[in-house]
This record gives C-alpha cells, sequence and structure tokens, in this order.
C-alpha cells in the first residue's frame, strides 16, 4: 500500500484501537496533524480514513447549505 496524508487532528482513544476527534471524551493520544504523511494499511487500521470522510460530508452539507441560501437572497434581475 502507499501513504495517506492526513487532513485533521485526530487523536488516538485510550485503547489505542480507534481515532477520535481531540474533543470526543475518549481521545488521549495524538495520533495525526494536518499534512502528515504515515502508512495508508496504519491509516486504516485505526479507522483515520473513515473518519475524514465521516467528518467531511456534514461539513460539505453545510457549505451547499449555506450556497443555497447566500443564491436565494441574491438579488433577481427584473424585479
Amino acid at each position: 500500500m502507499g501513504t495517506y496524508t492526513a487532513q485533521g487532528r485526530w487523536f488516538l482513544t485510550r485503547a489505542g484501537d480507534a481515532v477520535v476527534a481531540e474533543d470526543h471524551p475518549d481521545a488521549a493520544t495524538l495520533f495525526a496533524t494536518p499534512g502528515l504523511e504515515l502508512d495508508e494499511a496504519d491509516a486504516e487500521a485505526v479507522g483515520l480514513i473513515a473518519a475524514e470522510k465521516a467528518a467531511a460530508k456534514p461539513e460539505t452539507k453545510a457549505v451547499r447549505a449555506a450556497d443555497a441560501e447566500d443564491k436565494s437572497a441574491a438579488p433577481r434581475r427584473g424585479s
């Protein structure tokens, strides 16, 4: 496998078997910071890749909602 570049700050749980966001109550040890390159197998083993994909989805929806709101507030031609 190749390398994976972390997109955010992620912490290992106390058990050391998964990553969580830094505000999670089980966050114990810093595992990754933005831009850190690590072995893809290691990132997959602790769920880093899946966690970053899941974290990105709500943000994308929020951005789309904000864009739609901006468009609806824009003045229309001929009005």
